[in-house]
């Protein structure tokens, strides 16, 4: 079953209810993802372009495991294996401005910054590539989320720098359009099942990150691979729950992209963007909730965005109606 059984402009085999529900289980393993990629920072200090193959791994094997249950066939068409290839590259480069981004921001500060851009970015290539225009309210929630992350994860915090901001922002907006380009293949894909689609491109990925990821991890490249403090530290002394929580979290990262694919089924980029980014936030923000106490601005930040979200829903179900 291809991701998408009609053209992205035919609304007849769409449910937005059921592309809601999708985007909701996303956004939940994009928890599961956070939750995972902090237990690896907890259990030792391991180079993030070794996370980066250790988790392509982890999905290209759970991806691999899953055709064959569903009898799903390996070698797709070369027409198909076009798409492969450009969801692989796409991945690449969300992965690539990720690891870039975090040696000038913080992991929070990437929350923030991407929960601003991410959904901009989506609804501009969305609308460039596959028309799908953005109206009068969908262009106030994009804004209105550039003005929401901030209050619920003030990137300025830790007094960081303008210029190491910057320089993080245009390395999330690279990340933003890898994903934006994610998307836009899985939104359009009729020519191969998504789990095959998938398939492919994480091995793409696993390949494209051995060689700045294997152990011992001494290739680096200025600009494109440079290096990174935890390539002082000897990996094979890292602890194999570490190396089991990088391939959990290339687990949880193959069902996020599994289930963003069946929302994209039913809901436009624009609409699964402005809906799961900021949704994903807020449930990390919740989940640290658990281990220290949030200010009251940003528990104001979290109830505004999800009241936000429902109305976007409500709205949204109303326009479409």
């Amino acid at each position: 079953m291809p991701l998408v059984k009609e053209p992205s402009s035919s609304p007849s085999q769409q449910n937005q209810l059921l592309g809601f529900f999708w985007t909701f289980m996303t956004a939940a393993a994009m928890l599961a993802i956070a939750v995972f990629v902090s237990l690896v920072a907890k259990g030792g200090s391991v180079p993030t372009y070794t996370q980066n193959f250790t988790r392509c791994i982890g999905a290209t094997m759970s991806l691999g495991v899953l055709c064959v249950m569903r009898k799903e066939p390996l070698l797709p068409s070369r027409d198909a294996m076009k798409s492969c290839w450009i969801f692989g590259i796409a991945d690449w480069f969300f992965l690539w401005g990720y690891v870039k981004s975090l040696i000038y921001v913080t992991a929070l500060q990437y929350s923030s910054l991407n929960t601003a851009i991410n959904p901009v970015v989506s609804a501009l290539v969305s609308f460039a590539l596959l028309g799908e225009r953005v109206g009068r309210y969908k262009t106030f929630a994009l804004l209105r989320n550039v003005a929401l992350a901030p209050l619920i994860v003030d990137p300025f915090q830790d007094g960081a720098s303008v210029s190491n901001l910057l320089i993080g922002f245009f390395w999330v907006c690279v990340a933003s359009c890898g994903t934006a380009n994610c998307r836009i293949v899985q939104r359009s894909n009729d020519k191969l099942p998504g789990t095959v689609l998938m398939f492919w491109g994480y091995a793409l990925n696993a390949l494209l990150w051995f060689p700045p990821g294997c152990i011992p991890p001494s290739l680096r490249v200025p600009v494109l691979w440079p290096s990174v403090p935890a390539d002082v530290n000897d990996q094979w002394l890292t602890p194999a729950t570490t190396w089991a929580n990088m391939l959990m979290s290339g687990v949880f990262g193959a069902a996020c992209t599994f289930f963003q694919g069946k929302a994209l089924q039913h809901i436009e980029v624009s609409t699964f963007a402005v809906i799961c980014t900021p949704f994903a936030l807020v449930l990390s923000v919740l989940y640290s909730a658990l281990e220290q106490s949030l200010a009251g601005l940003v528990w104001l930040g979290i109830s505004l965005q999800i009241l936000c979200i429902a109305a976007d829903i409500y709205i949204e179900q109303r326009m479409h109606a």
